[in-house]
């Protein structure tokens, strides 16, 4: 059994991964804060502080995969960034995130 532990950013300490609540969002479209929190009140308080949403993991998980895809597509098919830099890399596939909660 696998299992992945982040750090409460409210009460500061850990929380498994799927059972968090999230923040997700902020100031920065192109680049979003995700906040987790073992409480949803505070992750909702968070949120709207910030300029974020509440979501789940499946929903994070989601938007990273979003976020590296948008990365990639910044990759031409031989490996080279748009600025030139020469990388290794795998063509991104926008598959569905399937993920047991334990809620």
């Amino acid at each position: 059994f696998n299992a992945v532990y982040l750090v409460d950013n409210e009460l500061g300490i850990k929380v498994f991964a799927d059972a968090a609540f999230y923040s997700i969002g902020g100031q920065d479209p192109k680049k979003p804060d995700v906040v987790p929190f073992l409480l949803k009140k505070d992750a909702e308080a968070y949120a709207a502080k910030n300029g974020g949403k509440l979501a789940t993991y499946a929903e994070v998980l989601s938007a990273i995969n979003v976020m590296l895809c948008q990365i990639s597509s910044l990759i031409s098919p031989s490996g080279v960034l748009q600025s030139g830099h020469k990388v290794r890399t795998s063509r991104c596939a926008m598959m569905p995130i399937s993920v047991a909660s334990s809620r």
